[in-house]
């Protein structure tokens, strides 16, 4: 028995020191600011809605999108992933994970929405 409860704090111990870096490691690249929310909230929605047919963009990022210039999903698509990058800096978000396909994201719907306008 005392074995067994030897085993198990041993697993509870690491649980909770692996918990707490997740913990910190989310705190520190996953918070957006509040001001990037207070922008999302008070952008017009037409130029975020385009935006948010972007897999990954949200109200807030689309904000920092439209700050920086981003406008349109064609100027999205030409966009670089540095631009873009300096773009969520600059308006205090974190870490976007998918921020790498947006670009070709947005080049697939333009030439989709070329298509369908072309018909």
């Amino acid at each position: 028995m005392a074995w067994f409860v030897g085993q198990s704090l041993v697993v509870i111990v690491l649980a909770f020191i692996l918990g707490v870096a997740v913990g910190r490691f989310s705190a520190r690249f996953g918070n957006v600011s509040t001001d990037a929310h207070r922008q999302a909230d008070n952008a017009p929605e037409s130029n975020g809605d385009e935006l948010q047919r972007i897999e990954g963009i949200d109200a807030a990022v689309a904000a920092a999108l439209r700050t920086a210039g981003i406008r349109t999903i064609a100027q999205l698509a030409d966009s670089d992933d540095d631009a873009m990058r300096e773009a969520m800096r600059a308006a205090g978000l974190g870490f976007v994970p998918s921020l790498s396909t947006w670009s070709r994201q947005a080049r697939l719907v333009a030439d989709r929405d070329a298509e369908t306008a072309a018909r």
